[in-house]
């Protein structure tokens, strides 16, 4: 019965999963160096039987770690290998890439249990590296109880963690020494996990949110050895996270927000979300993961965190299991269960996705996740991430250690050999050997990512060894033959472990300056102390923190390569917060820095004022959405369509002279008025307004529609689904009277179309204002396009235009402008799946402009953006943050038609990996929507070795639409035609669906800012929320994204607006279901702008 209710596991991952080049210049950059050369043979051999095993022990296969350090004090870099089954290695270094195993002799093996992480710590304060090694798996505490080797100074270690009070009995996956209280000596923070008993949640999830265990939740140890002689936990007091849903794989030590104290950053695996501690400076922590990142990892792993982008702030990388290839990403995802995941959301739990995670620090503990448009999202099941410039040239790169000895996501086995084993025995003990002998494995690469200049990560074929399959864990990097680059050493699962000698300085490349930090009396190595290393082309951030990426440590010293050989100053500051200045130094050595030794520096910033300031006051205001999910009737869509709103129009709605807010609602909740007395606003909802509350509003514009010199109201609704009662007002016109109320005016019967845009202007010339009515699609019927509509207005009343040849294009967003200066209008157009067009009327409408790209365009507007005559096309589009990637050359395609002949119709998305075009969805999520298929493929592997050509066999005669383009940007008017310009990556992070030009006194040229995001996405996909207000400028250099702007703007936002008060010009900020957001600009407003 117990191996019958172990395999339930199974059916919880299932479920979990079911839900969710530089290469010529680095082919030399590593080479082996094989065991028989160094000595080195430690084997972490893992043997399995029908007791003990991956379904008995969850984490059976995670694998053991690797501490470098110099245990001897004789200059050279140390290895200690963990063993799980097998007794531990220490060895011993004698120079040239000579090891030698002392751990017999040393005392330090470790055998009979099970070891996970191992740290080299200077635990009594020395001088000299202990060694502290973690324990776990054993149903018996004793068994599972942490060690601490002290070292003796000859070679020879004494186990003694009860006497310092750190033979913690918990499941214990790694340890972390730092000084959290800034008391000059070191503290240690113990990453646990669960147990299988909490992977499934066929339980009261709130409740065990709240359920706490000593042995399965994290722990924070103080260190009291000046007054106690032990270490005192304090977990509960500090304010430590242990309830039972915790499976640690991951701690990270930095100050994340840049306040002198060092913060703590947990990875956990299963559906408990991570934990962020910001150290709050009298002891305590504050769990902030809500606050400062937008989502995280699902199954988080390993981590780093380190400086990545060079802009003097560390930012963090965690790791997960998404598949790198189309193959295994087929075999490993089932339906996408987008309930399921909403379900988890609603419990308590946060927003999560499957793939690794590069998270940029934006400052003050607040991160965008780029890792997808950077590349690092997909690959495979990764456990250490380790940050580090590899090659020299002042870009810190990413190592990734993979692998994973059985693979028990793989959905044949979990769709076919567990679940027909259980039907077909329903009762019966199943034969776990059996079992596990059927499950695949995981021998995938090691990956090594080299940062490119555009700050995106590629593959480095550095050498076939690193890059051959294999199963790695615990990874360390050190500069183990003191030639000034960096080595790695790799724990791998039944294999030898692994050693790489770079050779980036015998080839004569590249910079660096390698330091050791000499610190107080309690903290020798100076453990915790931050680097600051000034050249003349650049400014290097990095920190003495050695427990990094999974299950490891490395050797206490700080490295950095740098672009020239040339060094201004090293500023440092220490972990009590003390700060010098260290000069006269030259690259290319190894320096101590000893604390005391340099200049006093001043530690008090005087930051300059932020563009923008939050106002939380001026305006409170919500936009509210109905619950309706797009996905349960247009299974296609990868993205919500029914979350465009709010629109939001500026203008003057009551004739004081000042302007007024409109804010549109969803489906149930009226548009609002946010009328501005005294530089505040009162909302109101005009009684014409709050009776067609049943609309689903996405499109207002405020102008004078009948000449009377008072501004009206323009809205256009969009249709959700195809049985909601609209009658045909999805365009409505409030027409505005001299006592400040609204009266519909009446309109002709309209067709029943889907707005998403709405344009205002003479499009005829005869001084009377007509309306464009975009509409992009057909509501059920996803991509076939909309109707979209041209009202003239003549005496009063308004006619639809049946002569318009642009009515069926499928419009999402439009602008109407004189784009030329000529005082004729041009009518901009654009849409998912479209290209850009440009239309002008004169006696009819003409097509003047035709892009030859198609974007998934979500915003557009019109500014002049060089100082020449014409205005340029500013236009939205999806960005590279997310798993699509489109060319020329390697276009995604949309096919679709009605491929069941049962009146609606499918679509299926296909992008390109590897040079081949594939469909996107999953087969179970295919064969939901073409049930007729599963003959095709009646099992995984059949579908995930299927391209686009073989599925197209399939499938009856289709449309295609095309994408070739994903960035923003925008279309330059010269006089030759127009030209695409794309903004720089940083703003390519997230959709943009709302674009407004910004004008200060100071500024001197355009700015713009970019927002949007989009979190109501695939599980698949993910939230794509990096965007947190992206406001570009123009220089010499070209675009470039504005520092310290003040805003940090979070949620789907669908409308900007600047408006001008009495007390200043504020930035308006429309999120869809959330409250409105209001920022003072801070600095002289030359000019307010028009906003789209």
């Amino acid at each position: 019965m117990k191996q019958t209710c172990i395999l339930l596991q199974f059916a919880f991952v299932f479920l979990i999963l079911s839900g969710c080049n530089r290469t010529d210049d680095h082919q030399n950059l590593f080479s082996a160096v094989s065991s028989r050369t160094s000595g080195v043979d430690f084997v972490n051999k893992l043997e399995e039987n029908p007791d003990f095993n991956v379904l008995t022990y969850t984490y059976f296969y995670n694998g053991g770690g690797v501490a470098v350090g110099d245990i001897n004090n004789d200059g050279l870099p140390d290895i200690y290998f963990t063993g799980n089954m097998t007794a531990s290695h220490l060895y011993l270094n004698h120079g040239n890439w000579q090891f030698e195993n002392i751990a017999d002799e040393a005392g330090v093996e470790a055998a009979g249990y099970w070891n996970t992480g191992v740290t080299m710590a200077d635990v009594n304060a020395d001088g000299w590296l202990d060694i502290y090694v973690c324990r776990s798996a054993s149903p018996d505490a004793d068994a599972r109880r942490n060690l601490l080797f002290i070292n003796n100074h000859d070679l020879t270690f004494t186990e003694m963690a009860a006497e310092y009070g750190l033979n913690d009995p918990a499941y214990t996956t790694h340890a972390a020494f730092f000084d959290y209280d800034r008391d000059g000596d070191l503290d240690v923070y113990l990453l646990n996990h669960s147990v299988p008993e909490f992977t499934n949640f066929n339980q009261a999830i709130r409740h065990l949110k709240s359920r706490t265990n000593r042995f399965y939740g994290d722990k924070l140890f103080r260190n009291d050895l000046n007054t106690t002689g032990k270490f005192t936990e304090v977990t509960s007091k500090a304010g430590i996270i242990q309830n039972v849903l915790g499976f640690g794989l991951g701690v990270a030590i930095e100050d994340f927000n840049q306040d002198g104290w060092p913060d703590i950053f947990v990875s956990n695996d299963f559906n408990e979300e991570d934990y962020y501690y910001v150290n709050q400076h009298d002891g305590t922590f504050k769990e902030a993961l809500r606050e400062s990142f937008d989502h995280t990892s699902l199954f988080s792993m390993g981590s780093d965190a380190s400086d990545i982008n060079n802009d003097g702030i560390p930012d963090l990388v965690t790791m997960d299991m998404l598949p790198a290839t189309n193959y295994r990403n087929k075999m490993a995802f089932g339906p996408d269960n987008y309930s399921k995941y909403q379900i988890l959301l609603a419990q308590g739990f946060y927003k999560q996705s499957m793939r690794n995670m590069l998270q940029i620090n934006n400052g003050k503990g607040q991160f965008s996740e780029i890792g997808q448009e950077m590349g690092i999202s997909a690959t495979d099941w990764s456990w250490a991430p380790l940050v580090a410039d590899y090659n020299l040239d002042g870009k810190p790169d990413l190592f990734i250690s993979n692998g994973y000895l059985r693979d028990y996501t793989n959905m044949d086995f979990l769709s076919y050999t567990v679940d027909q084993k259980l039907k077909a025995n329903p009762g019966e003990e199943m034969e776990i050997s059996e079992l596990i002998r059927k499950m695949p494995q995981i021998n995938v690469p090691n990956r090594l990512l080299m940062q490119q200049e555009d700050g995106t990560f590629s593959d480095a074929l550095a050498s076939a060894e690193i890059f051959s399959d294999g199963l790695s864990n615990g990874a360390a990097y050190a500069d183990l033959d003191l030639d000034g680059d960096l080595d790695l050493v790799l724990n791998n699962c039944n294999a030898r472990a692994t050693m790489f000698r770079n050779n980036t300085r015998e080839q004569g490349l590249g910079h660096y300056l390698e330091i050791i930090c000499r610190g107080q009396d309690n903290n020798p190595f100076g453990i915790g102390a931050t680097c600051r290393i000034y050249t003349p082309d650049q400014m290097v951030y990095r920190a003495m923190y050695t427990s990094r990426g999974y299950q490891s440590s490395m050797e206490p010293e700080i490295h950095a390569g740098l672009v020239d050989g040339l060094i201004d100053s090293i500023q440092v500051r220490w972990s009590d917060g003390y700060q010098e200045t260290f000069q006269s130094i030259a690259a290319d050595q190894l320096i101590t820095l000893q604390r005391g030794a340099g200049k006093p520096a001043n530690a008090s910033v005087h930051p300059n004022l932020p563009l923008f300031a939050p106002d939380s006051a001026s305006l409170v205001v919500t936009h509210r959405d109905d619950e309706y999910i797009d996905f349960f009737d247009h299974p296609s869509l990868p993205f919500f369509y029914s979350d465009r709103g709010p629109a939001m129009a500026i203008g003057d709605l009551n004739h004081d002279g000042l302007q007024d807010l409109l804010l549109t609602g969803g489906k149930g909740f009226p548009a609002q008025i946010a009328y501005q007395k005294n530089g505040n606003f009162m909302v109101e909802i005009p009684e014409a307004m709050a009776s067609d509350a049943m609309y689903e509003d996405v499109a207002a514009v405020i102008a004078d529609m009948n000449g009377d010199g008072l501004q009206d109201v323009i809205i256009g609704s969009a249709i959700e689904v195809e049985t909601d009662s609209i009658n045909n007002q999805t365009v409505r016109i409030y027409v505005q009277n001299k006592q400040g109320g609204f009266t519909k005016w009446s309109l002709p019967p309209l067709p029943v179309t889907s707005i998403f845009t709405l344009s205002v202007g003479d499009f005829n010339q005869d001084g009377k204002q007509d309306i464009f009515a975009g509409s992009a699609t057909i509501t059920g019927q996803y991509p076939l396009p909309g109707e979209s509509l041209i009202l003239l207005q003549d005496n009063g009343s308004f006619s639809v235009d049946r002569q318009v040849p642009f009515a069926h294009l499928g419009v999402q967003v439009s602008q109407w402008t004189d784009l030329d200066g000529d005082g004729v209008g041009e009518l901009v157009l654009a849409a998912p799946w479209r290209p850009v067009e440009v239309w002008q009327y004169t006696t009819q409408w003409q097509l003047i402009y035709k892009s030859s790209m198609s974007g998934w365009w979500s915003a557009v507007n019109a500014a002049n953006l060089d100082d020449d005559p014409e205005l340029e096309i500013i236009l939205g589009n999806l960005g590279l943050n997310s798993p699509f990637r489109a060319s020329e050359h390697e276009p995604m395609v949309l096919y679709y038609g009605d491929c069941d002949n049962n009146g609606d119709t499918d679509a299926i998305l296909t992008s390109y990996s590897d040079g081949e075009s594939y469909p996107f969805i999953s087969r179970d999520d295919l064969l939901a929507q073409l049930p007729s298929l599963k003959k095709q493929f009646p099992d995984y592997a059949s579908y995930a070795n299927t391209n686009t050509k073989t599925l197209l066999t399939y499938l009856p005669a289709v449309q295609a639409d095309t994408i070739n383009e994903l960035r923003s940007g925008y279309l330059d008017h010269q006089p030759g035609g127009w030209t695409f310009v794309a903004f720089p990556r940083d703003a390519q992070v997230a959709p943009v669906f709302a674009i407004s030009e910004i004008k200060t006194s100071d500024a001197g040229r355009p700015q713009i800012l970019l927002t949007g995001n989009a979190s109501r996405t695939r599980v698949k996909i993910g939230e794509i929320d990096a965007n947190h207000g992206i406001l570009l400028q123009q220089s010499d250099q070209g675009w470039q994204t504005v520092n310290n702007t003040g805003l940090w703007i979070r949620g789907d936002v669908r409308s900007t607006a600047m408006i001008q008060t009495v007390k200043g010009n504020k930035l308006i900020v429309g999120r869809n279901n959330l409250p409105v957001l209001v920022y003072d600009l801070q600095h002289e407003s030359a000019v307010i702008p028009t906003n789209h």
